[in-house]
């Protein structure tokens, strides 16, 4: 694996394996753990419902009953909007949705900066390539804002270990898979919030 190649995967890890643990921990922290969180969710399903593509309201919502998981199976993209949307936390400076100010490192300013690197490389990259240099600066501000957010120095040795871990064309392929089915999810919720804008708008 080329060194573009191998950035790539590494910020893919960074992303979907710490910042998914992350947010997570964010969110037990402001409502810890219960028996189940299906009678949790349940309430807010008019709240959530139009932010969650098919698959995700499947998960939160499901047909059969509710909600049996205990979070770890809600990727980055559906806790960022239960962060957002459900667990009264301060919008950055800037507001919801856009970048933050470099000088704000308010809770919210730091999960806005990991969603905004996911986007960038998870829905809208052209090619599954980083180059040093754009590498090394993403890969700080990531860095900082979980560390910011964990508060856990084991968060700093897992984090510097993918640095130097090595990679196998296996990594490649399993990260690739993820972020295409996010991109599948995300191209999901776009069109479904359109259409919702379109029937409050029409």
């Amino acid at each position: 694996m080329d060194v573009e190649k191998a950035n790539y995967v590494r910020i893919q890890q960074l992303l979907l394996d710490i910042g998914t643990s992350v947010y997570r921990k964010i969110f037990k922290n402001r409502f810890p753990p219960v028996s189940s969180y299906g009678n949790f969710f349940e309430p807010l399903r008019n709240k959530l419902w139009a932010y969650l593509n098919e698959s995700q309201r499947g998960i939160l919502f499901p047909s059969n009953g509710t909600y049996g998981g205990d979070l770890t199976d809600l990727d980055i993209s559906v806790l960022y909007v239960l962060l957002r949307n459900i667990c009264y936390i301060a919008p950055p400076s800037t507001g919801w949705g856009k970048e933050p100010y470099d000088s704000d490192r308010s809770i919210a300013a730091n999960i806005e900066r990991i969603r905004i690197i996911r986007n960038k490389y998870v829905s809208h990259t052209p090619c599954p390539k980083i180059r040093d240099c754009e590498f090394k600066k993403e890969w700080e501000i990531l860095r900082t804002s979980i560390l910011e957010l964990s508060g856990e120095k084991t968060y700093q040795t897992q984090i510097d270990k993918l640095l130097t871990t090595s990679l196998d064309p296996e990594s490649e392929k399993i990260y690739k898979s993820a972020v295409e089915s996010m991109c599948k999810n995300e191209r999901s919720v776009k069109q479904l919030l359109q259409l919702f804008e379109g029937i409050i708008l029409y």
